[in-house]
């Protein structure tokens, strides 16, 4: 606590002494409750002051973290990425920890290992044409049309690129 603070905590105690002390007049006593309830009002404003304080400084300080982590991170990827292009990789996995939904992410893919159009296939094998590709928007929407989702690209280590 602040100089400051203790020395408000200090006066409201002295105003609850007078408003309990059975010696002081009853207007003092009324006089005491007033400017306790002024002063711990004040008091509670401080601590109000002090805890936003306290919180602003924390995000700004874990949003500067984050800031310097991802740009490590983007870092990091990119030289791996040409390190491992370099050295023929075909797949460079984070070994830093473990991602989104448990899995180690991905830094770097060689292409002619994807195998998302065969999956899809096999995935949308044996459900009707309406359910397996998005509906396309009707002609006579005057809103533009909508474009379509990203396709999620699934790699495999040790299995053979698909000839396209």
């Amino acid at each position: 606590m602040t100089k400051d603070g203790q020395a408000l905590m200090d006066q409201y105690k002295q105003l609850d002494e007078q408003a309990k002390n059975p010696l002081t007049s009853p207007e003092a006593k009324t006089k005491a409750q007033g400017d306790q309830q002024k002063l711990g009002e004040q008091i509670m404003a401080k601590r109000n002051d002090q805890t936003q304080f306290a919180s602003t400084v924390q995000r700004e300080f874990q949003t500067q973290v984050q800031n310097f982590h991802d740009l490590m991170m983007e870092e990091i990827s990119q030289k791996a990425s040409e390190i491992g292009k370099a050295h023929g990789a075909t797949l460079i996995l984070d070994k830093s920890g473990v991602g989104v939904l448990g899995a180690r992410s991905v830094i770097y893919a060689d292409s002619a290992y994807d195998i998302t159009p065969e999956v899809l296939a096999a995935v949308n094998k044996d459900r009707p044409a309406s359910v397996a590709a998005p509906k396309a928007a009707p002609a006579s929407s005057s809103a533009a049309p909508a474009s379509a989702p990203a396709i999620p690209q699934i790699t495999v280590p040790g299995v053979t690129a698909p000839s396209k």
